[in-house]
């Protein structure tokens, strides 16, 4: 009763329409708010029904690729919990749903804390559904760009020495001197 006297009061084309606009756009919000936590992975299964990794966005955020690495090398020559950036960033992956935008350097702390007062990886990870995905694909991505490498170096007799390092392996590819510009055309000017 109500719904019809109101739907006389105001021209009931008017609100038919505001209300189909509203269940319109209700819809689409719904869809993106879905789409965005998952859209980071994607799993697929083969014929014999086992399931993979088949595509990730590795997003990870400078910060929280710095503060992970950064704990990875300085555990490295103490005692005590040796930290793995990987797993690190693997759980911070699997909290945000790899939406890396998401951060918060207390988030690491907290899982850092719960690992140092002797918590394992996989109690606190048990109940995540997608941390082994992360792990697998940020280990795919990162496994060797930290880890021991050997250095030259030169001793005060001018003896080259060969001493074995902790850290971040990877470097440029761009050789000193050839400098690199980002041109639409491949550099033509």
């Amino acid at each position: 009763m109500c719904l019809l006297l109101f739907l006389f009061v105001f021209n009931a084309k008017k609100v038919i329409i505001v209300l189909f606009y509203l269940i319109i756009i209700f819809s689409i919000s719904c869809v993106f708010i879905n789409n965005s936590y998952n859209e980071s992975i994607t799993v697929a299964q083969d014929t014999n029904g086992k399931t993979y990794i088949k595509w990730v966005s590795f997003n990870v955020t400078y910060p929280a690729l710095k503060k992970a690495m950064d704990l990875d090398i300085l555990s490295n020559n103490r005692t005590g919990y040796r930290y793995n950036w990987i797993e690190i960033l693997s759980y911070l992956g699997a909290k945000y749903g790899g939406i890396f935008s998401k951060y918060k350097e207390s988030d690491m702390d907290v899982f850092v804390k719960r690992l140092e007062a002797g918590e394992k990886v996989e109690d606190i990870t048990k109940d995540m559904k997608f941390y082994t995905y992360y792990l697998q694909a940020y280990t795919a991505v990162l496994s060797e760009f930290v880890g021991n490498y050997k250095v030259q170096v030169t001793d005060k007799e001018g003896n080259i020495q060969w001493k074995e390092e902790y850290g971040l392996k990877v470097f440029s590819p761009i050789a000193a001197g050839y400098n690199y510009n980002d041109y639409d055309d491949f550099g033509a000017r």
